[in-house]
């Protein structure tokens, strides 16, 4: 490695733009990288549901549900009460439903469990409560609770489904259902029919004797008032039935007649042609005239318009022209004539009518009353026989209905033992679970991956900071540090990602590496303190004269070396109380020069402003080829503001996949304000494993890196062993 020369600071990139792009770009390397690096939060919210759902299916009683299948039939249904009969047929959903309904009832429902002593067995233990009518309530209510009765739509059949805790229990609840069921049928309609014939007889007793009364009333009336009839009724009856239907004809035929004339006067008084009548327009005589008319009308305008109006065959078709128009005049005066002459006719036969009507009820006006209290007297007779003859007919029905016991259902399928619980149903709730876990595991996994958003590699740094990512290091275990730390293997691959770190640097500015880099972070535990060790280590392992400088008053850093401390820290040194050679320790095997630091929370600020820390980088320039300086973090400190100032630039370690970006964001408009000259990024405890897993990451080549360093990395665990037996 060349000899480190003077940093030129005007170098020093400025504190570059936040290049930001929106976080809720999820596009497919996102998504694919969050099923890839956070599956055991998938995985684990998975296996956490479908244990859940073990723990219950095993808690969970199994159930039975056997099911039996009714065919309900609609027809005539007879409406009897004390006061009306009548005969309906009901509307087939609505005769259905009604049906479902009894089915469901809880009188069915208590039949059915005094049947099979249901209140004793477990299922349905009431036992407990003292109250009978309470116990006898509380059967029925988890009776229900476990029936289903479905009617299918396109059909007349019902299913009766019942759950039970055993598949014999539930197969022989539901067929006593289905049984009990068409029982009471039975029984209802029995017992329906035998009140109703016994109601129906009465009344037909009853009927039977207002009958008889009705009809002698009839003959003692006729035989008292003297009132002989023709084939059963009067004989002046025809005479007056012939004269009404005359009166009523001729009273039609004046109405007729007067409205014609009425339209006629109407006609002349509004001074319109009386053409528009209808006896004027169906009138054949006319109709031809007319059809005359339009000919002689179409010769003459064809005339005049080939020869001119005073051609000699014009002036005759005008004159039979006008003897056609007097015809139809003549013609239209002799029907309005007839139809006037038909009111007066119409008007003579109606009073004609009417007086023989008077002359006839004047004859017979004195048995008029009788003859009408005897039409009522027979009415009432007619109608009480047909209602006796109405009730008499039912009554011999319902007579012959009472000795059938047939109801509206039958049963078409008794319920079969039930082989497998109906519930729990374990494959859905598995499934659902399964579903539940994977959707909660991924939603959590891209909440908290949107939440905690790090960076997965350098272009997402450099493409979301604008900054330039100059390195990766490992994550490593503590052995693992210790010993990369003491340089024991050079050739390890931790080492090797220090040393392409330190050819970044090279790389950026040529030979003119930076004197005095800062190691800053955004939040704790990003790697800083072993990033800055180790830097100084590689660095001093190359020959060159380095300085670790812990500026971190807050705590020492989580890595304790170099192994001895020297009893003179850097706060020794700013209080006034140690001089510079005095807190200088040197590190055996590495050559590594470390100034220490001592936690201090009092007037942190005043020292690291102060002279002597000015002074302190002079010397520690003039004398050293490097000065790596380990700060605080960034965010909730503001020491870094003030080391930044005495420093040639800074290079902010950022932790890969943990420090979510708003973070570093946020650390970076701190910088920015100070003016901090930002050199650039490291990518810190990197998961390689993880790493080559993603997109990013080249699967062969980091597979054939792991290959290549796989032997040194067990010659690394073997020392290690033997250094620890020793230890």
């Amino acid at each position: 490695m060349n000899d480190f020369n003077q940093p030129n600071t005007s170098d020093v990139a400025p504190f570059p733009a936040i290049k930001r792009t929106p976080e809720l770009d999820l596009d497919f390397s996102f998504i694919l990288n969050v099923l890839k690096n956070r599956y055991k939060i998938i995985a684990g919210c998975t296996i956490a549901a479908l244990i859940l759902a073990f723990a219950f299916l095993q808690i969970q009683k199994p159930l039975y549900t056997a099911t039996a299948v009714l065919q309900l039939n609609t027809q005539d249904q007879i409406l009897l009460d004390m006061n009306s009969m009548v005969l309906s047929r009901t509307d087939d959903t609505s005769s259905l439903n009604t049906e479902i309904d009894i089915i469901r009832s809880r009188t069915v429902s208590r039949r059915v469990i005094d049947k099979l002593g249901l209140k004793e067995r477990p299922e349905f233990d009431v036992s407990g409560i003292e109250d009978p009518e309470r116990a006898q309530i509380k059967a029925v209510n988890m009776f229900q609770d476990r029936l289903s009765v479905k009617k299918d739509p396109l059909s007349y059949t019902v299913k009766l489904s019942f759950t039970s805790e055993t598949p014999d229990d539930a197969k022989e609840i539901v067929n006593t259902l289905a049984e009990e069921y068409l029982a009471f049928q039975i029984e209802a309609r029995y017992e329906s029919a035998r009140r109703a014939y016994q109601w129906l007889n009465e009344r037909v007793e009853d009927l039977r004797a207002e009958v008889i009364a009705t009809e002698n009333a009839v003959q003692d009336f006729s035989i008292e008032n003297n009132l002989l009839e023709v084939d059963g009724r009067p004989a002046e009856n025809d005479q007056l039935k012939a004269l009404n239907n005359q009166l009523s004809r001729a009273r039609q035929d004046y109405a007729t007649a007067k409205a014609k004339a009425e339209q006629i006067t109407a006609l002349r008084e509004s001074g319109q042609s009386l053409s528009s009548l209808p006896e004027v327009l169906n009138s054949s005589l006319i109709q031809n005239l007319r059809v005359q008319e339009a000919t002689l009308a179409r010769e003459s305008s064809e005339l005049a318009n080939q020869f001119g109006p005073r051609h000699p065959r014009t002036s005759e078709i005008d004159r039979q022209l006008r003897d056609i128009r007097g015809k139809i005049g003549a013609e239209i005066s002799r029907i309005t004539q007839g139809i006037t002459k038909q009111v007066e006719i119409a008007e003579q036969r109606e009073a004609t009518a009417r007086q023989e009507i008077e002359s006839i009820q004047s004859t017979s006006g004195s048995a008029k009353g009788f003859k009408i209290q005897l039409d009522n007297l027979k009415r009432e007779a007619d109608a009480t026989r047909e209602l006796y003859e109405a009730f008499l007919t039912r009554m011999k029905e319902t007579g012959e209905a009472e000795n059938l016991e047939q109801v509206n259902a039958k049963i078409i399928n008794l319920a079969d033992l039930p082989l497998r619980p109906s519930s729990p149903n374990k494959p859905f709730i598995l499934a659902l679970s399964l579903l539940a876990g994977l959707s909660g595991g991924l939603a959590g996994a891209f909440l908290l991956s949107h939440i905690y958003r790090g960076f997965l590699n350098p272009v997402e740094i450099e493409d979301y900071l604008g900054l330039s990512c100059i390195g990766m290091v490992p994550e490593v275990s503590k052995k693992q540090i210790m010993a990369d730390m003491r340089m024991d293997h050079p050739s390890s691959a931790h080492a090797e990602a220090l040393r392409t770190l330190i050819a970044s640097l090279k790389l950026a500015k040529g030979d003119n590496i930076p004197k005095s880099i800062l190691i800053i972070s955004s939040i704790p535990e990003e790697g800083k303190g072993w990033l800055s060790t180790s830097l100084a280590r590689i660095v001093a392992k190359s020959g060159k004269k380095v300085l670790l400088l812990d500026c971190d008053m807050h705590r020492r850093m989580s890595l304790d070396v170099p192994a001895n401390d020297p009893v003179k820290s850097l706060n020794d040194y700013l209080a006034g109380n140690a001089e510079f050679h005095e807190i200088v320790k040197v590190e055996e095997g590495t050559g590594t020069h470390y100034i220490g630091s001592s936690p201090e929370t009092r007037n942190l600020q005043e020292l690291l402003e102060s002279e002597r820390m000015k002074t302190l980088m002079d010397h520690a320039h003039n004398e050293y080829d490097m000065i790596i300086v380990d700060s605080p973090p960034v965010i909730g400190m503001s020491d870094v503001l003030f080391l930044a100032q005495i420093v040639d630039t800074a290079l902010l370690a950022v932790r890969w996949m943990d420090t979510p970006r708003n973070v570093v964001e946020n650390a970076l408009r701190t910088l920015s304000r100070a003016r901090i000259p930002l050199f650039g990024a490291v990518m810190t405890r990197v998961n390689f494993e993880q790493f080559k897993r993603s997109e990013y990451g080249a699967r062969k080549y980091y597979q054939q890196y792991g290959q290549y360093y796989k032997s040194q990395i067990e010659e690394d665990n073997r020392i290690l062993k033997i250094s620890d037996k020793v230890s």
